[in-house]
């Protein structure tokens, strides 16, 4: 695990008010996990300051869904991509992606995270765990996407590492160091990867984690942005009062607001972003 500078700038972002009128373009994002003696850990890539999106923030690796992966391979493997994609469908809560879909998501995944952290994950090791819909003011882009996020636990014999175009450091942290290190303005993360590890930090195995994923239908989270009275933003998640879905879909805050160039929990203390956790 690398030992980021305590020294350096603190970390804040801009915040976008500009709508974008194009469609979210379909990514997805692999969340590498792995077992430590003190519990889990995540892996995270930090985006270069010269990105187009997501410039100097720490995101899963991942990407977008290229025309390569709507191409059916051959052989087992494609076999148990279909089954896999299948599954995956079954448990989506909005059928808006069909099985050939969820396939093309399924094999950008393992291609990204091949490409960017130089680990092969194989298609039955991986699980869906959330899909996020950028809202049309999206909050820390001018781009949206609509993301699905998997889990896999790291492979035997691999080394996850930065490939040095798409990211320029990596880090293995557990949930809360790296919602910690954010905390200090140590790094820069948007609202999915917070509310991800949010979730994350409940589990002290990976294959907990894996079990609990596998067992719900996929959370569809399409955040609800409301403009604040001082020009902030409050982004709002299903179970929030002000979000069109009354039912909570994932753990952690129902909102986060906008303070001083980074999203915190409404109480504004660290402990906020676990008001209700329960730990498995």
């Amino acid at each position: 695990m690398i030992q980021l500078n305590s020294s350096s700038p603190k970390k804040s972002a801009s915040l976008n008010h500009q709508a974008v009128a194009d469609p979210p373009r379909p990514a997805a994002s692999v969340i590498l996990l792995r077992d430590k003696p003190g519990g889990i850990e995540a892996f995270l890539l930090e985006r270069p300051q010269a990105a187009s999106v997501m410039a100097g923030v720490w995101v899963f690796p991942g990407g977008k869904v290229d025309r390569e992966d709507h191409e059916a391979g051959q052989g087992e493997n494609e076999a148990q991509t279909i089954k896999r994609a299948e599954r995956l469908h079954a448990r989506l809560a909005h059928e808006s992606v069909d099985p050939p879909q969820a396939a093309a998501f399924m094999r950008a995944a393992l291609r990204e995270t091949e490409e960017e952290c130089a680990v092969r994950v194989s298609i039955d090791a991986i699980e869906g765990w959330s899909r996020w819909i950028t809202p049309r003011v999206p909050s820390m882009s001018t781009k949206r996407f609509d993301t699905f996020f998997f889990l896999a636990a790291l492979p035997d014999g691999e080394e996850a590492r930065h490939d040095g175009e798409e990211s320029v450091q990596g880090l293995w942290a557990s949930p809360i160091q790296a919602l910690d290190r954010y905390w200090k303005r140590e790094i820069m993360l948007a609202p999915p990867q917070i509310m991800t590890l949010i979730e994350l930090s409940r589990f002290s195995r990976v294959d907990h984690a894996l079990k609990h994923a596998g067992a719900r239908l996929l959370p569809h989270i399409q955040p609800e942005p409301l403009e604040a009275a001082d020009g902030g933003r409050i982004v709002a998640y299903p179970g929030d009062e002000a979000h069109p879905i009354a039912q909570a879909l994932i753990a952690g805050p129902s909102r986060l607001v906008w303070r001083d160039g980074r999203f915190e929990p409404p109480g504004g203390r660290f402990e906020d972003f676990f008001t209700g956790l329960g730990f498995a």
